[in-house]
C-alpha cells in the first residue's frame, strides 16, 4: 500500500444463514455494513479521481449510461484494498458455495443528471468462460445511493436462466427479446447506504436507474469466478489485456495466477 493511503476498514466478513438462503433463492442479497462509512468515503474520494475522466470503453451507447474503469486494483493502492479484501471474498464464497478467484474489478459511475438507465441484463453472457461456473459480483455503494441516484434493481430467481445470449445495456427491450417470460416477473429495487452492498449471481437479471441528482453515483464492483475456470476463447477486454501483458491465452487455458487471484483466507 502506498505510504499515507488510508486503510479500508471492514464492517463484516461473514453473513447469516438467512442471507445465504436468500441469495440461493433469489440470486442476490443485500449486505448491510460491508465496509464502514468512513472507508466508503475514503474510497469515493479515490474513485472520483479515476471515474470522472474520459471513457475508455469505446461503446457510445454504453458510455452515455455510465463510466467504467476496469482492473483499477492494478493501479490504485486505495481501491486495491477493497478488491483484494479477504473478508469480502470470504462472504462471496459463503454465498456462492465454492472457492472463488477475482475475475476483475471495476468502477461503475454515473455522472450527475446523466439521464440514462443501465437497462436489464445478465452479466454472465459477456464473460469468456467455458461451461457454467459460479460467478458473483459485489456492488458496493460509495455514497448513499437511493433510486434517483442510480441504485440497482433485480429480478428474483432469474439466475436460473443460464443459457441466454448477451443483451444490450442500452436497449430496454433487449432482455425481454431473448426471455419474454421475464417481462412480468417481480422486480426489486435496492437502495443502499454508503458502505452497504449487494451480492448478485452473474445470471441474475439487473438494471440501474438513471442518475437524476447533482452528484456522481459511484460503485466499486468486484467480480469473482469459480476457482478452476478455463478460457472459452471468446473475445474480452480483460483476457486481451492479459494476453498482451502476461502471455497469450488459448481456449482451455486456466484463468488463475496473480492476475486472477484467490483472496479469501
Amino acid at each position: 500500500m502506498t505510504q499515507g493511503a488510508p486503510t479500508v476498514d471492514m464492517g463484516r466478513s461473514s453473513v447469516s444463514d438467512a442471507m445465504i438462503e436468500a441469495y440461493a433463492l433469489n440470486g442476490f442479497v443485500k449486505v448491510p455494513n460491508l465496509i464502514t462509512v468512513e472507508s466508503a468515503s475514503a474510497l469515493r474520494k479515490a474513485a472520483l479521481g479515476v471515474a470522472t475522466g474520459t471513457m475508455p470503453n469505446g461503446d457510445e451507447a454504453y458510455a452515455e449510461r455510465l463510466t467504467q474503469q476496469v482492473n483499477v486494483w492494478r493501479s490504485n493502492a486505495i481501491l486495491k484494498q477493497i478488491t483484494m479484501s479477504p473478508g469480502i471474498a470470504a462472504i462471496a464464497e459463503q454465498l456462492a458455495g465454492c472457492e472463488l478467484r477475482v475475475w476483475h474489478d471495476h468502477l461503475l459511475s454515473k455522472a450527475p443528471r446523466n439521464g440514462f438507465a443501465t437497462e436489464w441484463h445478465q452479466d454472465r453472457p459477456y464473460w469468456p468462460f467455458e461451461g457454467k461456473p459460479s460467478t458473483i459480483s459485489v456492488w458496493i455503494a460509495l455514497q448513499d445511493t437511493p433510486a434517483d441516484l442510480g441504485c440497482m434493481s433485480f429480478m428474483p430467481g432469474s439466475q436460473r436462466m443460464d443459457d441466454l445470449t448477451a443483451q444490450s445495456l442500452a436497449d430496454a427491450r433487449s432482455l425481454f427479446g431473448v426471455a419474454p417470460e421475464l417481462e412480468f416477473e417481480s422486480k426489486v429495487t435496492v437502495p443502499l447506504k454508503a458502505g452497504e452492498a449487494t451480492f448478485h449471481n452473474g445470471r441474475t437479471a439487473h438494471m440501474a436507474n438513471a442518475n437524476q441528482l447533482d452528484a456522481w453515483r459511484i460503485a466499486h464492483v468486484t467480480i469473482y469466478m469459480q476457482n478452476g475456470v478455463t478460457f472459452s476463447g471468446k473475445p474480452h477486454g480483460v483476457t486481451a489485456e492479459y494476453s498482451k501483458t502476461v502471455s497469450g491465452l488459448t481456449q482451455g487455458d486456466a484463468l488463475d495466477g496473480a492476475w486472477f487471484p484467490r483472496t479469501a483466507k
